[in-house]
């Protein structure tokens, strides 16, 4: 296989970080996030609540799978409902600028989320909007970002191997979704998948878009720690809703 050039050097996002905090700072003015963090405060001082917010996302994930309403003891009490309700909103908001973000770069930054199958942006308050697709703009001109976009288009352009790539992911989500569901593996798929890996293992198209997207994951992820630290958040997971 061909090395690919090492890319560590041009992995700082110093000069992001301006762009980063107008970006935070615009989030930071919004009620939402302002809400969000006096709900957060009312149910840490709510000893009921407080003594089992770790119940609370399994909670949520329940409720939502079968949609059923929080209303239980834990659930229904008025500092857990209005915290929900507030994480709610303010996952909107990130969720838009995640969106952003990732159309601007061709990457989700939540990964596992496809960039065509993804909430509507024009509800983004102007200001958020605004420094959200200018942060997108620095981040898509990025050595990292620009290799990997390369890479991927080299891919695409190249047919066996555009084939090879689509064929080798269609099975490894049908698997994956076969594993979540809990549902025993068809040994037939199980046998593609094993000899679609192995030509996939070798074709260089593929590694090198896998190899730059790998770097690109990691600058985007120092981007999304340090809008953490600015926000006092987990930015992404909040983002994912």
């Amino acid at each position: 296989m061909q090395p690919i050039p090492d890319l560590e050097l041009t992995l700082s996002i110093d000069d992001q970080l301006d762009q980063i905090e107008r970006l935070a700072a615009a989030i930071r003015a919004l009620p939402e996030y302002s809400a969000y963090f006096a709900a957060n405060d009312a149910l840490y001082a709510d000893p009921g609540a407080n003594c089992r917010r770790d119940e609370l996302p399994m909670r949520l994930y329940e409720a939502r799978k079968h949609h059923q309403p929080l209303t239980d003891d834990f659930c229904g009490r008025e500092s857990v409902q209005a915290f929900v309700h507030a994480e709610v909103e303010l996952s909107k908001v990130l969720s838009g600028v995640e969106r952003l973000l990732s159309r601007a770069t061709g990457i989700a930054l939540c990964k596992d989320i496809d960039l065509d199958d993804c909430p509507a942006t024009d509800g983004l308050p102007d200001a958020v909007r605004s420094e959200a697709v200018a942060l997108g703009e620095m981040l898509a001109q990025q050595p990292a970002i620009r290799t990997y976009r390369a890479a991927a288009d080299a891919l695409a352009a190249d047919p066996h191997a555009a084939d090879l790539d689509l064929r080798f992911e269609t099975i490894r989500m049908r698997l994956k979704a076969r594993q979540r569901a809990m549902k025993d593996q068809r040994p037939a798929d199980v046998k593609n998948f094993n000899t679609l890996r192995e030509a996939v293992l070798v074709n260089l198209l593929i590694d090198k878009r896998d190899r730059t997207l790998e770097e690109a994951h990691h600058y985007l992820g120092r981007v999304a720690d340090t809008l953490n630290r600015k926000l006092r958040l987990d930015f992404l997971a909040l983002a994912r809703g």
